[in-house]
């Protein structure tokens, strides 16, 4: 079954908003202990060519029918109280949901992970990804683990560093567009790049 990112469109807005509500959403999308609700999300979603453009929404589709919700953005641009960004065009985050819970436990959250870190690699400069799910949602923090997140205990996020990118130029030559160069090095048996 092939799973792809569309970007949201507005008649997309009603299937997001049922999702939203949906029990085994909910209880992770909306938070009144830090004010984060529901129709915060939605109004995100409504604006995102306006206030919000800065977000990158996507329709997770399994044979062209909509079964998730994903979204990109540069850390640096929503400046949230749980990181430090150095820089713009650096860091970015993700947040990610499978609509109906009968497609959950299928690996589409696996690959929904897999099609967003891509997308951050082919249109983005970023050097990381990171994502603060709630360590209660084994789901989520599971696809995270399943795509090369590595868990910070210390900041409590999970965080991957991504490779160099590289473009392919009409010639065929390729050039690196990182001035960062990467090793790979391994801390108590668990992979993790380093920038150096």
């Amino acid at each position: 079954m092939k799973l792809t990112l569309k970007p949201v469109e507005d008649s997309d807005i009603r299937q997001i908003e049922i999702w939203l509500n949906t029990p085994h959403v909910k209880k992770w999308f909306e938070i009144p202990e830090q004010g984060v609700y529901l129709t915060d999300w939605l109004n995100e979603v409504i604006q995102r060519n306006g206030e919000y453009s800065w977000i990158n929404y996507f329709i997770l589709q399994s044979e062209g029918q909509p079964i998730g919700f994903a979204l990109y953005y540069d850390c640096w641009d929503a400046q949230e109280e749980w990181y430090n960004i150095p820089a713009k065009g650096e860091t970015y985050s993700i947040d990610y949901l499978i609509g109906d819970a009968h497609n959950t436990g299928k690996g589409y959250g696996k690959e929904m992970i897999r099609l967003l870190i891509n997308k951050i690699k082919q249109n983005t400069t970023a050097k990381s990804i990171i994502v603060q799910p709630d360590n209660k949602n084994d789901a989520s923090c599971g696809v995270l683990l399943a795509n090369g997140f590595i868990f910070d205990k210390e900041k409590t996020i999970s965080l991957r560093r991504l490779q160099k990118n590289t473009l392919t130029s009409k010639t065929g030559s390729e050039k690196n567009t990182s001035s960062s160069s990467i090793k790979w090095t391994i801390h108590n048996t668990t992979s993790v790049w380093i920038w150096t």
